[in-house]
Formats: C-alpha cells, structure tokens, sequence
C-alpha cells in the first residue's frame, strides 16, 4: 500500500525545508500525479515510494545535499 506524506511530515523525513518542497514543486521537478497528489486545492501528499526514487536518482556518492545544487535551488530556513 503506497504511504502518503504531508508536506511536514516529508520536510522532517528528509531535512528538506517545507519551502524547498515547494520550489521543487513549482521548478516542476515533482511531477503531480507522479510524486505527489492534491486531493483538495489546499492540500499536497507526496508519494513516499516516488520520492524515494527521485532522491536516489538525483543523489551521488557526496549525498542528498547534492540534490538541490544540482538542481540550482536554494533551501531557507524555516
């Protein structure tokens, strides 16, 4: 059964800030329907197993944090 997350409960899972999700919403590197859902207008669950992949695709042998520079995006603090 596919597990589905908040934006932060997925922030806290994987030390992203809940605006770092954001911007790799709107920079379309989550694709909706694929890496996450919006089930009300308000509200965005991310696909647990999707973004799994994604950060696994995306990382090299010097981390996760290799994702957002990769990607030319900034994370803020929260």
């Amino acid at each position: 059964m596919e597990e589905y997350l908040t934006v932060k409960e997925l922030s806290e899972k994987i030390k992203f800030s809940k605006q770092t999700l954001y911007n790799l919403i709107h920079t379309k590197r989550f694709v909706p329907g694929k890496h996450y859902i919006k089930p009300t207008p308000k509200k965005i669950l991310f696909k647990w197993t999707e973004i799994e992949k994604w950060m696994s695709l995306n990382s090299d042998d010097n981390g996760i944090n290799n994702v957002l520079s990769k990607f030319n995006i900034k994370s803020q603090p929260e």
